[in-house]
């Protein structure tokens, strides 16, 4: 089954580089990584080499719109596209230190939502 995360960022672009490391290490990485900008005027989110290097996709989001507004736009995009696997919902703030965090919260479907294709 195929796995997307999604973050809502705001003024997150630290904690989004050190997450990014740390997801790179994974065992077993998401297939995509969705991530919902909501500090496009204030700070936007630049995308770095530590950023490009994972299946990264930039979603604009309005300024200081919250998180429940972020997650929505980011698995309108999901459903858009015809996903149809787990969708995580990942902050910016979190670690994921052991290489196989990413897997294990997988098997036990840790914090995911499923979206059905329609």
């Amino acid at each position: 089954m195929e796995l997307a995360i999604l973050t809502v960022a705001y003024h997150s672009q630290a904690p989004l580089e050190q997450l990014a490391a740390d997801l790179a290490r994974q065992g077993r990485r998401p297939d995509r990584w969705l991530v919902i900008d909501n500090a496009p005027l204030s700070a936007p989110l630049r995308i770095t080499p530590a950023l490009a290097a994972l299946p990264l996709r930039r979603i604009e989001g309005e300024e200081g719109q919250g998180f429940a507004a972020g997650c929505n736009r980011g698995l309108d995009a999901l459903a858009g596209e015809g996903w149809g696997g787990w969708v995580w919902l990942l902050n910016p703030d979190r670690s994921e230190e052991h290489t196989s965090e990413l897997q294990s919260q997988f098997r036990i479907s840790y914090a995911v939502f499923c979206l059905k294709k329609k």
